[in-house]
């Protein structure tokens, strides 16, 4: 309990400071943000469940996210050499995706990778978006020396676990994909698992799609608001969007993104 308390407290402290500086929110909207995402459904029923790998992964997201796009926006305006304008968050950025790492979830450190990507794509726009990339790269190889102690004993457990041994996951069955566009559109609407039989074949904790919703239902937004004004040239953000757009529809269908096959519960990879 008391890990527990250090993770969500920890967390909830660098959170509020990274949006406060780091993205310049005022002080009462950090702290909003800061409360709504750490006593949310998606993190609450982790601690109350004791997933404690969870916890401690997804405690430094927000954080780790802010300091990319510090990062990722100095390399669009500067260049890859000027990373060291903005040293701090750099450091944070390779600290808190090392401690991520530590937290031994490897499934939470590959959804986190895929959100900086986004990220840097957004933030660096066409003219450096392999500089961004490279940035990022940069910035992993520091959060895996800081997590060294953590994956570099495992690496000779690997051979060893179920993931390598024959429990990888195969491709949803032909009825199960039509419940995923019902869960997609809605975040129970079979039953709760809890008061009433659950129809989905995966259990409760795969049916977190709604935000995965409401980011495709956005990005489509913004699609249909440009196609209504004349004369607007695409913006870099607004053509990533056809990609969130797509890739929605993909995960809706049962798809998957590399590296999400190996893993207990892929369908949780949709709320990404």
């Amino acid at each position: 309990k008391i890990w527990m308390v250090g993770n969500v407290l920890g967390g909830g402290i660098a959170t509020y400071f990274a949006l406060r500086r780091g993205m310049g929110c005022r002080s009462a909207t950090a702290f909003f943000i800061t409360v709504a995402y750490f006593f949310g459904g998606a993190f609450a029923t982790r601690v109350e469940a004791g997933h404690f790998t969870v916890v401690a992964a997804t405690a430094l997201w927000i954080p780790a996210l802010v300091c990319t796009w510090r990062v990722a926006g100095v390399i669009r305006s500067k260049g890859l050499g000027a990373m060291g304008d903005v040293r701090s968050a750099f450091v944070g950025a390779m600290i808190a995706n090392g401690l991520v790492v530590l937290a031994g979830s490897p499934q939470y450190v590959l959804y986190l990778f895929y959100l900086q990507v986004f990220t840097v794509l957004i933030a660096v726009g066409n003219r450096r978006w392999w500089q961004g990339l490279a940035g990022l790269g940069i910035l992993w190889c520091g959060a895996s020396a800081v997590s060294a102690p953590q994956w570099f004993p495992t690496l000779f457990y690997l051979p060893f676990t179920g993931r390598v041994t024959g429990t990888w996951m195969v491709p949803p069955s032909s009825a199960d994909r039509w419940n995923f566009w019902l869960e997609y559109l809605l975040p129970f609407p079979l039953g709760d698992d809890l008061r009433s039989p659950h129809m989905h074949l995966k259990n409760v904790w795969e049916t977190a799609t709604y935000p995965g919703t409401m980011t495709t239902v956005l990005a489509l937004g913004s699609l249909v608001v440009l196609f209504t004004m004349k004369g607007v040239r695409w913006p870099p953000h607004l053509r990533l969007a056809w990609v969130i757009v797509l890739l929605g529809l993909y995960m809706c269908g049962g798809g998957w993104l590399p590296g999400f096959s190996g893993f207990r519960e892929p369908m949780k990879a949709r709320a990404v």
